[in-house]
């Protein structure tokens, strides 16, 4: 997975010896845990207890 991490499902089926859907790739990208998910790192939107607003 390392080595194909840019690639899309579809692109990775088609690696794939033998033909394979992408519907098949993701459910098998599923039980391995791979998540092609964002990680969020947003910071809370309000305001600390001790500070004044403008």
């Amino acid at each position: 997975m390392k080595e194909h991490g840019d690639k899309t499902q579809a692109q990775m089926a088609q690696l794939w010896e033998g033909q394979i859907s992408q519907r098949t790739m993701s459910r098998a990208l599923q039980k391995i845990g791979f998540t092609r998910k964002k990680k969020l790192m947003a910071t809370a939107n309000e305001m600390k207890p001790n500070e004044q607003p403008f």
